[in-house]
């Protein structure tokens, strides 16, 4: 299915609106070797945000609750999608069309886009942690690109059909009847998941470091 895509000259993309259209391939996709590094590729502007110093005068107990709240969601929004992709999990792959892949087909990078952010606004770097999302966001939307034709061909039509349904970002509330929550997974979800929250901790930590250090 795959050479078939590529030898017409044409890949299949999807709007944000959920419908799947054909056109001509595009100038550039992510090679394998890139696609494996997504996560350093989306890691600068976090790395950036844990060396800055803070805003001086800025109120960093407030941006250290809005970050730590949005790093809750991401983590949960993976444990969800956790649980119906089966990513980290000892379970049989399958297509995944339920739970959040009902609303959007990418739970994890949006979850992924909102743990960065959240990373950067617990450090105090407000402006830094827009970028640092808008940035995850564009190195996963080359990732995503990639992974959509490697599943055009391990999937075919099922996929095909997905993608004409649900959207690649923005969530659809149509799908939300369909949105089950747990698929009897939970615990081993929680083992694969429980890493995101620890992300918390050097934020939380980095003002006392940077106070030690005199910086």
């Amino acid at each position: 299915m795959l050479e078939e895509v590529q030898s017409s000259g044409a890949a299949l993309e999807s709007s944000d609106s959920g419908s799947a259209v054909d056109h001509k391939k595009p100038a550039w996709i992510m090679p394998r070797w890139l696609f494996r590094l997504r996560g350093v590729l989306a890691a600068p502007p976090v790395l950036a945000g844990l060396v800055l110093p803070s805003i001086v005068g800025l109120s960093l107990v407030w941006w250290q609750a809005g970050g730590a709240l949005a790093i809750v969601l991401a983590t949960l929004l993976r444990l969800w999608a956790q649980q119906h992709n089966f990513y980290r999990l000892k379970q049989k792959k399958t297509l995944a069309t339920s739970g959040p892949y009902a609303l959007t087909r990418n739970p994890f990078y949006i979850a992924n886009a909102m743990l960065c952010g959240g990373a950067v606004a617990m450090c105090g770097r407000p402006w830094l942690a827009g970028i640092s999302f808008v940035w995850a966001l564009l190195v996963y939307h080359q990732v995503v690109r990639y992974e959509e034709v490697r599943l055009v061909r391990k999937y075919g039509a099922p996929y095909l059909k997905y993608l004409r349904e649900v959207p690649r970002w923005l969530p659809r509330l149509r799908g939300v009847r369909t949105a089950t929550m747990a698929t009897g997974h939970l615990t081993a979800a929680l083992r694969a998941e429980f890493h995101c929250l620890l992300l918390i901790l050097p934020c939380l930590a980095r003002p006392w470091l940077y106070a030690w250090l005199g910086v």
